[in-house]
């Protein structure tokens, strides 16, 4: 730490203690999260104020709830704040998305683009103008009994997260335990017929509002939530969350000691600098790992805080001692210890490889890190940032790495580890840490130690050549028990399975490749939202894959593994949610669809770009190459987002790219291409091609430029693009001085397409 750096420390926690917090009263919020949780679980009072309801109507952004007949009874108030209320009779909700694309996905999961649900029981909670609005048009009497039981308050504090653990969805429970103007509005309605429906308007996130339907995965106990989402009016582009706590600074004392069974203990210091792009708390929260247990915390001033994190909960409960306005900081250490690593033989598994820290619900917020690790001497060790220094003492080793940047996650490895450090000139220094006694104990064998550092190493070099310099300086790849990979900054987790496979056909490689890309691809340029996540994930496949036909030089393999991504596409066809639904696109029944689309869907994308851009007489690639590497070099350190793909990919065809993401990002639609052609002779000897195209499975304004190879003999080929649009094109290729030996409609796989040949009488 430099000696500036370590004095604004400092004078952050002399200046932005407990006692400089804004003396804005926080004496309504609850005590305590038991205090405020046990009276959220007593809301609903034996009597209370009720009122008959005949006609009563309440918009909330994009929903409309309609209350015919029946009676609603507000709930307890919680530190004198009425928030909440449970109706029965009959009312209609309807929920209209805005977005074409939100109405897309309403119409795959109801057959129509606006939902309308009849309702007999409800209970709401609110933090925003519902109270003035009841109030202003029923009039409430006290002593009416709640028309609905108290089993009902109990579902809906269950579809909001997780009794046991008290891991209540934070949007809600934030507002209920500040007792404060919000802006939240919940609604738990209870059908006529089928599982309760859930509507959430709350400004935290940036899509603020969000319907809800709980569906089975199939499994014993597990539930996933289908969600419609719509951005709450007038808030214009904003990111996946706002307002809540951030931290901007973390100084982490990690102590992972060896047990007397031979596992790894955790325990840990967070020390957090917390402040907030508006003012926040008294409560706020963070995400930490569910087994881990808070022992204490503490203010700059040594005083104590008020925390709770609850057994297997997901959340650290933090109540500041008032409100602590935009811009001002304040330091809070946190004290825990858990269970994060497993062993597996002399593998060792971090459960929690992002949630081992106090995080900001707001994910992908930006923080600097010094983090000092004590670990087994005889045990290697990597982590995110640069290794300030390092010591042994007896059997412990004592790190100290640092970030030179904010970054928005942290993680590390340690283990029984052979270091392996493979020489590419040109390429970025990596360390390659592999646990050969780790296969040796589950009775593997580390086959490809060798080949997968050529690999991580030939991809850096690749990417370099071909993007720009990586975000970090130094690398290491680490090996993991598990069946999937992980990217950090300067940090990449491997799946043990890569080290011990060969010969795979290409998806080794790709794997390996595509871990490294995150270098470049969500990390040196991040994604801006959830519904932009493509740009890393698609890209970082891509990225691969490219690797693959060029550093490997298996073009036949490229094309090849292409073609197993588009049959799982075309099974899926429309019904598959777009790219630009982000993690959204899996559901229930398709939980694999978030890897189809995003990750493998996102990578055609540009690979049809690629072929589109393309000089086909040349066969260069100057332009998509330019593209690549200019969009990289002015998103490099920023977040990037799909609009800022298209300006760029605009900007170097000079065309208006608007049709080509609306139909490839932003919908779903794969077209079906029956395709007939015959070679007629013309004069002079020469040959003419005649081309029919019907187009299907697409709207009618579908269009695609597509790429026709006829073979010469001799190795030449004439190419040519066609736009084929609408349900039938027609036209001809000629004439040429020779017949063709091939014709290949759609040549270099240009469009995602299913290629069906017909006859030409057909």
């Amino acid at each position: 730490m430099t000696h500036r750096f370590a004095v604004w420390l400092v004078l952050l926690a002399a200046m932005h203690g407990p006692n400089a917090l804004h003396a804005q009263s926080a004496s309504s919020a609850a005590t305590s999260w038991d205090a405020g949780y046990a009276e959220l679980k007593q809301l609903l009072p034996a009597t209370g104020r009720g009122a008959p309801v005949n006609g009563l109507v309440l918009q909330r952004e994009a929903g409309r709830f309609e209350f015919s007949t029946g009676t609603i009874v507000l709930l307890k108030p919680m530190a004198g704040r009425s928030m909440g209320a449970v109706f029965r009779g009959s009312g209609t909700f309807t929920f209209a998305p805005t977005s074409e694309m939100e109405r897309q996905q309403l119409t795959r999961r109801h057959d129509a683009s606006t939902l309308t649900t009849p309702f007999t029981e409800a209970v709401f909670f609110f933090s925003d103008s519902t109270l003035a609005e009841l109030e202003r048009q029923l009039r409430f009497e006290p002593g009416v009994v709640p028309p609905i039981p108290e089993s009902r308050l109990s579902q809906a504090l269950d579809y909001l997260g997780d009794d046991k653990d008290h891991s209540i969805e934070p949007d809600v429970m934030l507002d209920l335990l500040n007792a404060a103007p919000g802006g939240m509005f919940y609604a738990h309605l209870i059908p006529d017929r089928g599982n309760p429906v859930m509507f959430l308007v709350t400004p935290r996130a940036g899509e603020g509002v969000e319907l809800r339907e709980r569906e089975s995965t199939g499994l014993t106990s597990g539930y996933t939530t289908a969600t419609v989402k719509e951005r709450a009016a007038g808030s214009g582009s904003v990111p996946d969350r706002r307002g809540d706590a951030l931290v901007r600074h973390y100084a982490l004392d990690v102590s992972l000691p060896s047990t007397g069974s031979g596992d790894i203990g955790f325990a840990a210091t967070a020390k957090m600098w917390i402040s907030g792009e508006g003012a926040i708390g008294p409560w706020v929260v963070f995400s930490l790992f569910g087994k881990f247990t808070v022992d204490s915390a503490l203010w700059a001033d040594g005083s104590r805080a008020v925390v709770d994190k609850t057994k297997d909960g997901p959340y650290l409960w933090v109540r500041l001692p008032a409100v602590l306005p935009a811009g001002e900081v304040v330091q809070l250490t946190v004290f825990y210890h858990g269970d994060l690593i497993d062993r597996y033989g002399d593998f060792f598994y971090i459960k929690g490889s992002t949630a081992w820290y106090p995080r900001s619900l707001t994910g992908r917020s930006l923080a600097t890190f010094e983090m000092i690790y004590h670990y087994p001497s005889n045990y290697l060790f990597a982590s995110v940032g640069t290794l300030a220094d390092s010591s042994t003492t007896g059997r412990v080793t004592t790190s100290r790495w640092v970030t030179a940047r904010p970054i928005r996650n942290a993680s590390f490895n340690v283990g029984m580890f052979a270091p392996y450090q493979p020489i590419e000139p040109g390429a970025p220094p990596v360390t390659v840490l592999v646990s050969e006694s780790g296969h040796r104990s589950v009775g593997s064998k580390a086959y490809s130690a060798d080949e997968v550092s050529q690999d991580i190493a030939r991809s850096m070099k690749l990417y370099t050549t071909l993007f720009g310099p990586p975000p970090a300086d130094q690398f290491y790849a680490t090996e993991i028990p598990a069946g999937h990979g992980e990217a950090f900054p300067g940090l990449i987790h491997l799946s043990m399975g890569t080290f011990g496979m060969t010969g795979t056909r290409g998806h080794n490689e790709v794997f390996r490749a595509h871990e490294v890309a995150h270098q470049w691809w969500g990390i040196g340029v991040d994604f801006a939202t959830y519904r932009d996540q493509w740009l890393s994930e698609g890209f970082s496949t891509f990225a691969a894959l490219w690797y693959l036909q060029t550093v490997r030089g298996d073009v036949k393999q490229y094309f090849e593994i292409l073609d197993e991504y588009k049959a799982d596409l075309l099974v899926r066809g429309e019904d598959a949610a777009p790219i630009g639904l982000g993690y959204r696109t899996a559901d229930a029944d398709n939980p694999g669809d978030y890897n189809l689309i995003v990750y493998e869907k996102g990578a055609w994308v540009l690979h049809m770009l690629r072929a589109m851009m393309i000089d086909l007489k040349s066969m260069q690639e100057d332009r998509f190459t330019g593209l690549m590497k200019d969009f990289y070099q002015d998103y490099r350190g920023k977040r990037a987002s799909t609009a800022d793909f298209q300006r760029a990919v605009e900007q170097h065809t000079g065309q208006d790219m608007g049709w080509f993401f609306s139909q490839w990002v932003y919908q779903s639609a794969i077209p079906t291409y029956r395709v007939a052609y015959q070679v007629v002779g013309a004069p002079d000897g020469q040959y003419l091609v005649r081309f029919r195209v019907r187009q299907q499975d697409v709207p009618a304004e579908f269009q695609a430029y597509v790429p026709i190879g006829l073979e010469m003999g001799k190795d030449q080929w004439v190419r040519v693009r066609k736009k084929v649009t609408g349900p039938l094109t027609e036209f001809e290729l000629g004439p040429l001085p020779s017949k063709p030996k091939s014709v290949k409609f759609n040549d270099l796989d240009g469009v995602l397409a299913d290629v069906k040949p017909e006859g030409w009488g057909g």
